[in-house]
């Protein structure tokens, strides 16, 4: 079960950075792109502030929705990770339950057997528990 735990809790530190290093790429991207258009704009003089205004807009557009979906892909991970997590421990529980159960139902058989094996030349009491 620690095993378990900790391949869990491997996997989800792998995913979360997966995705940290994703946005972060794609925000380098975008503003690579932004700053090749200003760059350009600015080099033809005549279009003015209007067209600089939009790529502006279209920029922290892009910016935001890719931290939405970023946000949204680590709290889909990290809802995935408890989710993960509290199914083991349940299962878990679960089997140590089923285990004291079935322990408890083979020492009651064990000391039905021996309450009605004939008297031998050993002494059984001491087996009994």
């Amino acid at each position: 079960r620690i095993q378990q735990l900790e391949k869990l809790r491997e996997n989800y530190n792998l995913q979360s950075q997966r995705i940290r290093d994703n946005y972060t790429l794609q925000m380098e991207k975008v503003r690579d792109n932004y700053n090749y258009q200003i760059k350009s704009l600015k080099e033809m003089k005549n279009l003015g502030s209007a067209q600089c205004a939009g790529v502006k807009d279209q920029y922290f557009d892009q910016i935001s929705k890719i931290r939405e979906y970023s946000s949204g892909q680590l709290d889909k991970c990290h809802e995935n990770y408890i989710f993960q997590r509290q199914r083991l421990r349940k299962f878990s529980a679960q089997n140590y339950l089923k285990i004291r159960e079935t322990k408890k139902y083979t020492q009651k058989t064990l000391n039905r057997v021996l309450d009605n094996m004939p008297a031998l030349y050993l002494d059984l009491s001491s087996c009994k528990q």
